[in-house]
């Protein structure tokens, strides 16, 4: 019996060994694929939701804060020639939009000179953070100041899970039931406040009834002292990205609100708009106002 056990366990890792050499066949298969049609970069990760569901996501070019990041499900759990056709047939259709973008004019390269962070955590590009992948109410989340004063990679990996899982006194539920709650405004409001040593700034909850977002503003205000500048503008483009620029930039506010109608133009299914609506943080006060 015990003999039995050992070769059906040992079948069962052969499997899975099987699935993830198949797995990682099919995403150089697409990876290649991409380079040749876009003749830049590519990044492709595979993400599985708690249902089992894959998503591909999918980056295009060499710098992470402006180019278009593509989540394609699979419409089946073969890594084939169908697959393969899912997956690129919903990646021409988002990067012609982005190319399309392009021709318009606007100033990206000035966009970006001005954009001192990006509120997403995008530590996976150099592999930090790497499987810090719990719960779409914790895509946005920022990691504090704190994570970076940390000398070790493996103390800063766990320290970075403690901070964005268990350093607010609310549970996780509690979290999820304020941004539920939050779900029918669209604006920024209160959430729950930190009151673990490690932050005693008020966070910010953010939902647009589909995926949520949190943000801690002692964050944002040692930016603002960073900088110099008293005001920040929050522009929370999509579930994927959420950008945070000084006061003093070259863009005016109807210049940021292009800007931000021009990346929401790049995403494939309503529920990645995070919100259409500019924000502005207050050195002084300490708040979040929508403009």
């Amino acid at each position: 019996m015990v003999l039995l056990l050992f070769f059906m366990i040992r079948k069962g890792a052969h499997m899975y060994s099987d699935r993830q050499t198949e797995l990682s066949v099919f995403l150089e298969q697409l990876r290649q694929l991409a380079e040749e049609k876009t003749e830049e970069r590519v990044i492709i990760h595979a993400v599985t939701k708690e249902d089992g569901e894959k998503i591909f996501e999918i980056i295009i070019g060499e710098n992470p804060l402006f180019v278009p990041v593509v989540c394609v499900k699979a419409s089946g759990t073969g890594y084939g020639k169908s697959g393969l056709d899912d997956i690129l047939q919903g990646l021409w259709t988002v990067y012609g939009r982005y190319k399309k973008l392009d021709r318009k004019g606007f100033p990206f390269d000035k966009m970006k000179a001005n954009v001192y962070l990006r509120l997403v955590p995008y530590e996976r590009y150099n592999g930090f953070l790497d499987n810090l992948v719990y719960y779409p109410f914790l895509d946005l989340a920022v990691v504090p100041v704190l994570v970076l004063e940390v000398s070790t990679e493996d103390r800063c990996f766990s320290l970075a899970v403690n901070i964005q899982k268990g350093m607010c006194d609310a549970s996780e539920e509690e979290l999820l039931q304020t941004a539920s709650e939050n779900t029918k405004k669209d604006c920024m409001v209160k959430g729950v406040e930190f009151s673990a040593e490690e932050s005693g700034y008020e966070i910010l909850a953010m939902s647009n009834g589909h995926h949520s977002a949190i943000l801690d503003t002692g964050r944002l205000r040692d930016l603002a002292k960073e900088i110099y500048s008293s005001f920040l503008y929050i522009v929370p483009v999509s579930i994927y990205e959420v950008l945070v620029i000084p006061e003093d930039n070259v863009f005016d506010l109807s210049e940021l609100q292009e800007f931000s109608r021009n990346r929401i133009e790049l995403l494939e299914f309503e529920g990645a708009v995070l919100s259409e609506n500019v924000y502005r943080y207050s050195l002084e006060s300490g708040d979040v106002d929508f403009i």
